[in-house]
């Protein structure tokens, strides 16, 4: 079955450490694309040592995998992450150009609207989602999949799909160069079915 390339999602907890085994076994399914580091409640310092963390095993396992860093701003740059993903409640997208004009960045939209304010603020790529029903994050939307085709046709940069995505229903999403498939709590399963 053809699918998205995946952008896997390493969602970690305060108090929580990447690991290792699991990163290796990212960079042996996923050749290309994106990888980001999400850890919402941590404090700086956690940031920092698992950021770096991520950077060494990517090198380390030799990975073309793109690091993505959630929300720290300042901590992206510090750590010489090349890509930065922000919110609808963060900064804005010419905000964060104009304090680190060389960080690519990511923005999570939820609507057609924001979809295509995203692509006019410079965003090097746009998630977009809920696509199937989550509870991985809650977003206050309900599932987007019949905007999937209006977003095929009209957009100008990559595209992250985001939520509720699974082995059973990706086949649902766009395969074409430029799709990307996000996954944070089936990115497990994934991994097993892609193994076999």
């Amino acid at each position: 079955m053809k699918y998205p390339l995946l952008y896997p999602i390493i969602n970690l907890c305060s108090g929580e450490e990447i690991d290792e085994t699991y990163i290796k076994k990212i960079v042996k399914n996923c050749s290309e694309g994106f990888i980001q580091l999400r850890m919402k409640d941590a404090s700086h310092e956690e940031v920092l040592r698992n950021g770096r963390k991520l950077l060494e095993f990517l090198d380390l396992f030799e990975s073309n995998l793109i690091p993505v860093l959630n929300d720290f701003v300042d901590l992206a740059h510090i750590l010489g992450f090349p890509y930065l993903h922000i919110g609808q409640d963060d900064m804005s997208v010419s905000e964060v150009k104009s304090r680190f004009p060389h960080l690519k960045i990511g923005l999570s939209t939820h609507t057609i609207e924001q979809f295509y304010l995203a692509q006019e603020s410079g965003a090097d790529y746009i998630a977009f989602g809920p696509v199937f029903e989550t509870k991985s994050k809650n977003t206050g939307y309900s599932s987007r999949l019949y905007l999937v085709d209006e977003i095929q046709q009209h957009k100008t940069t990559d595209i992250v799909f985001i939520g509720g995505i699974t082995p059973e229903n990706i086949g649902q999403l766009p395969s074409r160069k430029g799709f990307h498939a996000a996954l944070i709590s089936s990115l497990p399963s994934f991994l097993s079915e892609v193994e076999k």
